[in-house]
């Protein structure tokens, strides 16, 4: 499976679906402040 910024960086302009399927607070967590807090407002719309 990819990490997620590989994913990010494949498809730069495309919109994504992230299906977080554990249900995990801390999956949200790493996923946040690992990846997607550095986004900009517009990627993340």
């Amino acid at each position: 499976m990819p990490e997620p910024s590989e994913v990010f960086s494949a498809f730069p302009d495309k919109e994504l679906l992230i299906h977080v399927k554990d249900g995990n607070i801390k999956t949200f967590e790493v996923l946040w402040s690992d990846y997607l807090s550095a986004m900009t407002e517009e990627r993340l719309a």
